[in-house]
């Protein structure tokens, strides 16, 4: 399997822990409405991510079986052509693609500071 689909199961793991602990605090709030609210929601919330790491678990086992299909099915149909596998163009592609998923994603980094231009109207004045 993939290691994103190792790590959501680590989390799916960490976080049915987690719901369990969350389940015998609400045991121990009693009827105090303050503990028992703050109880309910962690339990919400915990099951909210559980079903987010269940659901992400599943995707990408399925995408890691299509991927495998898929390639093996794209490898024989490349031999029998006698064309190159991978095919370069898609192999491009996906080197693009990588580089804009693994771009900064801050504000800062992706559009320049002008304050090269405040210093120099600063100082003329």
């Amino acid at each position: 399997m993939t290691t994103l689909h190792k790590d959501y199961e680590k989390k799916l793991k960490e976080e049915t822990k987690t719901q369990e602990e969350n389940l015998e605090e609400l045991e121990l709030a009693g009827s105090n409405g303050m503990d028992l609210k703050v109880a309910r929601k962690k339990i919400s919330s915990s099951a909210k991510k559980i079903t987010y790491y269940t659901q992400m678990t599943n995707y990408y086992r399925i995408r890691a079986e299509r991927r495998r299909v898929e390639g093996r099915r794209a490898y024989s149909i490349a031999f029998d052509n006698g064309e190159s596998w991978p095919d370069p163009k898609e192999y491009q592609l996906y080197l693009v693609n990588k580089r804009l998923r693994e771009a900064p994603r801050s504000w800062s980094v992706r559009v320049p500071k002008m304050t090269d231009r405040f210093v120099a109207q600063k100082s003329e004045k």
